[in-house]
């Protein structure tokens, strides 16, 4: 996610949907009651003979709900402001990877961690595309920024000084990524299979390797274009919420420092014992029904004060189910309260 312009004092954020994933974080944000500005699609006649078109129209609607289905968030609302004519009836705006949304709201604690997160999911990868004698490499932040190649000539490859000028190149190669990608950074390098077996011959760096049938920046964008960049940063936040609700299954195990069940987890937040604070996505909503969710936020923002982790876990995927059977909420203690 795209954060345009962030104003919490007055209740505003502006931003892009950058990519489908980044709609799973703005249904979890976009609540009843909030107003959202947004390009709509409505039937318009200019004049009352004749027959309606389908316009886009830029509208403010006050959201009465809304529908999350993978590829399209659909929110239906009153409209609030819209161009001359519209009328203040209800319109549906269906907001998709590429669009620009205004949001005012109260932003809770729950909703700015949610933000938070679409961000962080937008950390620089590196990226670089390899072949014989050539590999291409940037930085794709909000855009891919290229930042030039390592070039070797190569002699025919019947020449007795082909492997080891290749070899020499990979070694060069090799040296410039490691250089390169900086600690904990993402990275991933395309090409075709035996140019990359070669090339890991020479890292010592945890790298991510895929299969791209272009070279030079042509590469590099079909690395994006294929959804490796959104898969990799998925992988590696699903396999840090593994390793977290593995570590509370295992204070529980060994009667450590844990809670879990909405009381025992608000206990340890009172007595400022949380290490590391998790809860799923259906805890959340179950908790909107109910009428808790005020606790919930007033338990997240006090968490937050005292610097401990927050973690939000799609129930949909393996640790968040493991932490529903918990209840859906549980913590990684300071010092245990049991």
């Amino acid at each position: 996610m795209k954060i345009i312009f962030r104003d919490f004092k007055n209740n505003i954020v502006k931003l892009k949907v950058d990519s489908s994933d980044d709609l799973w974080y703005l249904s979890e944000i976009i609540e009843e009651g909030d107003h959202i500005y947004g390009t709509a699609e409505r039937s318009v006649k200019k004049e009352e003979h004749q027959k309606a078109i389908r316009k886009k129209i830029s509208v403010k609607l006050l959201i009465d709900k809304k529908d999350f289905k993978g590829t399209v968030l659909r929110v239906l609302g009153k409209i609030i402001e819209g161009p001359m004519g519209i009328g203040k009836g209800h319109q549906s705006i269906n907001i998709k990877e590429g669009d620009l949304i205004k949001i005012e709201k109260k932003w809770g604690e729950y909703s700015k961690k949610i933000l938070e997160e679409s961000e962080t999911k937008s950390e620089p990868v590196f990226l670089g595309v390899i072949e014989d004698g050539v590999l291409d490499f940037g930085i794709l932040k909000k855009k891919l920024e290229y930042l030039g190649s390592v070039k070797k000539s190569l002699p025919p490859k019947s020449k007795s000084e082909f492997d080891s000028i290749v070899n020499s190149f990979y070694s060069e190669a090799a040296k410039k990524i490691e250089e390169s990608v900086k600690k904990d950074q993402k990275a991933i390098i395309g090409g075709h299979r035996f140019c990359l077996e070669r090339l890991k011959k020479y890292l010592k760096k945890d790298l991510v390797f895929v299969d791209v049938s272009s070279t030079g920046k042509t590469g590099l964008n079909e690395i994006i274009k294929r959804g490796y960049v959104e898969r990799v940063i998925g992988e590696d936040r699903l396999g840090k919420e593994a390793e977290t609700v593995e570590k509370l299954l295992e204070e529980i195990s060994k009667n450590r420092r844990y809670a879990y069940g909405f009381d025992e987890v608000k206990k340890a937040v009172e007595m400022n014992s949380i290490e590391k604070f998790m809860i799923t996505d259906k805890k959340v909503k179950d908790s909107k029904m109910s009428g808790n969710f005020k606790k919930i936020n007033d338990m997240m923002r006090k968490i937050s004060s005292k610097k401990g982790d927050i973690m939000i876990i799609k129930s949909s995927e393996e640790p968040g189910e493991k932490l529903d059977g918990l209840g859906g909420i549980g913590a990684i203690l300071r010092f245990k309260i049991n």
